[in-house]
């Protein structure tokens, strides 16, 4: 089930949202269940699960495209630009930018 539970976070657009039910009707399990799987078996919340996997996918598009970090950030799902940049120089510890910059 645990990697049902990631393969659903994975198999969804990033830009699309992304619902506990959501997770756990692609994985067949109850709400309850799915939270027990992200608690015990992947040992994140699904939104701190989800949330860094939009951030891994964003820092790929940042390092292989021109494409504009504000886009980016609502190709990976985060519709609040300065939170997008708050969440990834909290995981990466520099701006989008400087990881462009540093990744050429």
């Amino acid at each position: 089930a645990k990697c049902q539970l990631r393969n659903c976070i994975c198999s969804f657009p990033c830009y699309n949202q992304i619902s506990l039910a959501d997770i756990a009707n692609f994985a067949h399990v109850s709400n309850n269940t799915c939270m027990q799987i992200f608690k015990n078996g992947i040992r994140q919340s699904p939104v701190s699960y989800l949330i860094q996997y939009r951030l891994k996918k964003a820092a790929e598009l940042l390092a292989n495209t021109e494409m504009k970090a504000a886009v980016i950030s609502e190709e990976c799902g985060f519709h609040d630009v300065p939170y997008f940049y708050r969440k990834f120089k909290e995981i990466y510890g520099i701006s989008p930018i400087e990881y462009r910059k540093s990744n050429l």
